[in-house]
């Protein structure tokens, strides 16, 4: 089964150019795992990421950091998680 919070703390340490040490979700800053909890929420609500047909007509679900809301990007812009991202 696909862990969903696994998924979104992934997200989100991509969002943040940031592997917070290699520390697991549950030793994560506050604001992170409060962004987890939230992209849950919103999965719950129906707020999904990007949707791609492909030519088979497979319907595949990304999760990118465009598919994070705007109030959970503000939120984790503040959390002082965010780094530099080079590439």
């Amino acid at each position: 089964m696909i862990n969903q919070e696994e998924i979104y703390y992934e997200l989100c340490k991509g969002y943040c150019s940031n592997d917070f040490d290699g520390v697991e979700l549950a030793s994560a800053p506050i604001l992170i795992r409060s962004a987890v909890a939230m992209l849950i929420q919103n999965e719950a609500n129906g707020v999904r990421g990007v949707r791609s047909k492909s030519s088979e007509g497979i319907v595949v679900e990304a999760y990118t950091s465009e598919s994070i809301p705007k109030d959970i990007k503000q939120m984790l812009d503040n959390s002082g998680s965010k780094k530099m991202d080079w590439s």
